[in-house]
């Protein structure tokens, strides 16, 4: 009897536990599907120039920029060209629960750390950021360990589960996309496909795109945008434009080298900051990565 009584009080805690996971889940997808929403219905605003001349910028400097949403980052990193951001999402409720909160001064309280990071032109964000705070350096490498950890999660890095099994590490579909949209947000309003060094090519000049999307029919993309980060790139898929659009960072830009989708060269040179294939067709982020090879000289 005791044994019975047992199992059944298992059972209801393991029910009442199912129910507050799914009442979890369906207050992110409803939190999901506002934020959508209100992408939709905004403006699609570029970054905002709010500096008359550039402002100098340093490493731990908080700083936000104006668009159809308000956006924070922290400065990471700074070359001679370039400054590296690790950006702050403001909705906590869609951030990873692993995601370092962080609370700032400005119209905004609290903020999480992303895994979004991207490297921008001095002479775009200098003249779009507007300068903050400031966070100590101990303070720094704490923001940088978690971003670490959170670009491992979206990358699918196996870690041990608690059964003791090796299992890919993932925020959910919902944070996913979530995270997805920003990164796709964020890199529209810097309009960064206006910098000089874009090349273009056509899928259909190295692809027979029906033979490709029979080879891949059970892995093409429901969504109209979604990207990923890979390693030294962020792809980016625009259902709507049919293009892939690959970003690449300062470790490949300028350096010569060669880049293969598929299994074919498509692309020997000096490495640009966008490249972008056209009309190809949309297959999942996940397998596009996979599809990319990317080697220097």
């Amino acid at each position: 009897m005791e044994g019975k009584a047992f199992n059944k009080g298992a059972i209801v805690m393991s029910s009442e536990k199912s129910i507050r996971k799914e009442r979890k889940l369906s207050i992110l997808q409803e939190e999901l599907k506002s934020y959508k929403s209100f992408l939709k219905g905004a403006r699609k605003a570029k970054f905002e120039q709010i500096q008359n001349e550039s402002i100098e910028l340093s490493v731990g400097d908080i700083v936000v920029m104006y668009g159809s949403i308000m956006t924070y980052g922290i400065v990471v990193d700074i070359s001679e060209t370039k400054s590296k951001i690790v950006f702050l999402t403001t909705n906590l409720l869609l951030s990873s629960q692993k995601a370092l909160k962080l609370r700032i001064n400005h119209l905004v309280n609290t903020v999480a750390v992303s895994p979004i990071d991207l490297s921008i032109p001095n002479e775009k964000i200098r003249l779009c950021a507007e300068k903050i705070g400031r966070i100590p350096e101990n303070l720094l490498k704490k923001v940088l360990e978690n971003h670490d950890v959170l670009k491992r999660i979206e990358n699918g890095e196996v870690a041990q589960d608690l059964f003791g099994d090796m299992q890919p590490q993932t925020f959910g579909k919902t944070i996913q996309e979530y995270y997805n949209l920003e990164r796709s947000r964020i890199l529209e309003s810097l309009d960064l496909d206006n910098q000089k060094n874009v090349v273009k090519i056509r899928f259909t000049d190295y692809f027979r795109k029906e033979e490709f999307v029979k080879q891949y029919a059970s892995l093409l993309a429901a969504e109209n945008v979604s990207t990923i980060s890979g390693d030294g790139y962020i792809l980016e898929l625009d259902a709507e434009n049919n293009a892939l659009k690959i970003y690449f960072d300062d470790r490949y830009v300028s350096t010569l080298g060669e880049i293969e989708f598929n299994g074919k060269l498509v692309y020997s040179g000096e490495i640009p900051s966008i490249l972008e294939i056209i009309d190809v067709p949309m297959i999942l982020p996940g397998l596009a990565k996979e599809l990319i090879r990317i080697r220097k000289r």
